[in-house]
């Protein structure tokens, strides 16, 4: 008797960016879009995610950071993590007024979530 296991392609966006936040690269947008063929295609779909260099770099953060929050319900501590990560990613200053606002934004959608 055959035994199946549910399992999603490919390996979760988040290790992923781990795995490449020291890589060198003239344009910091490919360190996100290199990941794409190899990311879960479920969490893929979900992030509706998808490689597009009319983007910028802190149009991509602040996609990135609002969608991963939403979709993994991360708590306020795992939001801070994962700014900096993609923060160090895309080479952004965590000074910058919209780096800023779009981590204020998900800390105050994730306090909600919290007290549901």
């Amino acid at each position: 008797m055959a035994v199946f296991t549910y399992g999603p392609p490919g390996f979760s966006l988040d290790i992923l960016l781990k795995g490449v936040q020291n890589w060198e690269s003239s344009d910091s947008r490919d360190k996100i879009y290199a990941l794409l063929r190899l990311a879960n295609n479920i969490e893929l779909y979900n992030l509706k995610l998808k490689a597009d260099y009319s983007m910028s770099t802190l149009d991509i953060y602040e996609y990135l950071l609002a969608a991963w929050s939403r979709y993994k319900r991360l708590g306020e501590f795992e939001i801070h993590n994962f700014a900096r990560l993609l923060q160090d990613i895309l080479q952004l200053s965590s000074l910058d007024e919209r780096v800023q606002n779009a981590l204020e934004a998900e800390v105050v959608l994730s306090r909600g979530r919290s007290i549901k």
